[in-house]
Formats: C-alpha cells, structure tokens, sequence
C-alpha cells in the first residue's frame, strides 16, 4: 500500500485521501502506528506526550509545599503530628513555611543591648577667678548603647552615658570642683566580620552636658559629635562581650562663662571645642 502525493490520498483518490488525513493512523507502507493519546486536562486538549508548562508549574508547586510541610516537621518537634493532621493542607503549608522563615531569621539580631563602664579622660576649661586651666579628671564612667539592626551589616545605635568627675588645677590642688558629665548620642554603626568575632564602627551626634554636682551654678549642653571603633565577641548565639575607644569633640563658645550663680561664674570656656575619649567594655545582649 502506498501513500499518494498532494491531494491523491490512497492510491490517487481524493476520497480515500480525505479519509485519511482525518484519521489517527500514519500509512508508512508498514504496520500500522497509532500517535501517542492526547492528554485532556479539565476537558481541554493540551498537547500529546508531555504536559504543558502550566500543569508542568502545577506539579511543581505541589512538590514545593510537599517539601515545606517535610521541614516543617523536622524543625519544629513541639508541633505534634496529630496537630499537623487536624489542619487542612493549605493551614498545613503556611504553618511549614513559617516554621521555615522562623530558623532562617533565628541567626540574625535586630536587637542588641550593651550596658558598659570604663575611663574617660580630656577636656579642659578655664578659671576666670584664678586664671588657671582645669581639666576634668580622668576617672570612672558608664553607660549603654541600643543598636537596632537595619538590614545587611548596618545598625542604627543610641548611646547613654555618664561620668562624675572633677576640675582640677594642672598641678592637682585639692579639692576640685565636682561635675558630671552626660551625653545623649545617636547615630549609625558597620559590622563586618564572620563567626564569632565581629569588627564594628560608629558615628554619633548628640549632645554633651556639663553639670556642676553640687548644684551650685547652671548646667550647660553643647552639640557633640563622636566616632568609635570596636570588636564584638560572641560567647554564644546571644551573648558576648563589646569593647571600644570613642573620641568626642563637644563644640563650645570661646570666651562663654559656665556654672554662673548670682552673676558669678566660676569657669570659662578657653577655646572653641573640648576633645574627650573614652575606652569602655561590657556585656552585649542580642534578641
């Protein structure tokens, strides 16, 4: 049997051409072969052989969720299986995958709290009375920092801290005069560093107050500006210990009298900023 050419159909004829063009059979000359069956999705013809792509993502979303409920299952043991069961397959899937979201977000810290102590030495001003330099004696000061994470390797930081010193002569004549020194920081901070060792450094403006201890005369806040720079140690997932140095410059009016009562003033800003530092450590807390 052979198959025609153009429109001859079997052995010539138009008829038997027809019927054969509207038929599943291919006429080779051989056996005869029939194509492989169409696959009907929903009463739709959507090709022969494979799936179409859109029953192809289909089974692959199916696979998906399969697999999240899976992981699911493994992460979290204080979700029973009877628990698992009484959800229906979507409640089932959501859960999975926010069990999944959950222990990839478990590594990282939004949070950090660091209380701190250490010495903060410099700074000087000048008696009008004496016309002498005090300086503020190098001694105890603490405090704490709140750093909030605000996505890649940046943090935004708060900074709180305070040291009760005293003004003292250059040739250290006692008593001094008692006065505490505050600042109110904020800024933003860079982490970089792998395991548990991190490197970090911070830029922060706020505001610097000097307060005379005794009450005696009015405080004075000024406009600061600092950097620091230091190095994070991880015991555990959340708890390690924050040391660094910070160096502020508190801008201030040559020449402007402080702690002044009853038209008295006992000192005197000498130059146009007062340059700090501190060297600090601590605990840090990580949520």
């Amino acid at each position: 049997m052979t198959v025609g050419a153009g429109g001859g159909g079997l052995g010539g004829h138009p008829a038997c051409g027809r019927a054969a063009s509207k038929s599943n059979h291919v006429l080779v000359g051989g056996p005869v072969r029939r194509d492989r069956p169409a696959i009907h999705h929903r009463g739709r013809d959507i090709g022969h052989g494979t799936p179409s792509r859109p029953l192809g993502a289909v089974v692959s979303v199916a696979a998906t969720i399969a697999g999240l409920e899976e992981h699911g299952r493994r992460l979290s043991p204080v979700v029973s299986s009877s628990t698992m069961r009484l959800l229906p397959g979507p409640g089932r899937s959501l859960l999975a995958g926010a069990l999944l979201l959950a222990a990839a977000g478990a590594g990282a810290q939004t949070l950090q709290i660091a209380p701190f102590a250490g010495y903060q030495f410099g700074g000087s001003v000048l008696s009008p009375v004496l016309e002498r330099e005090y300086s503020f004696k190098t001694g105890l000061a603490w405090g704490g920092t709140l750093d909030v994470g605000t996505g890649g390797s940046w943090r935004m930081e708060l900074l709180y801290s305070r040291q009760e010193t005293k003004l003292r002569d250059s040739a250290g004549t006692p008593p001094g005069f008692d006065v505490n020194v505050e600042r109110y920081l904020f800024g933003i901070q860079e982490e970089t560093g792998e395991g548990s060792v991190h490197y970090f450094g911070t830029l922060l403006v706020g505001a610097t107050r000097f307060v005379p201890a005794s009450g005696v005369g009015d405080g004075d806040t000024r406009f600061t500006a600092g950097v620091g720079l230091g190095v994070k140690s991880f015991f555990s997932r959340n708890v390690g210990l924050r040391l660094e140095v910070r160096g502020f410059y508190t801008v201030v009016e040559k020449g402007r009298d402080i702690f002044c009562t009853s038209g008295e003033c006992l000192f005197r800003y000498s130059g146009s900023g007062i340059w700090q530092g501190d060297a600090t450590g601590g605990l840090i807390f990580g949520f």
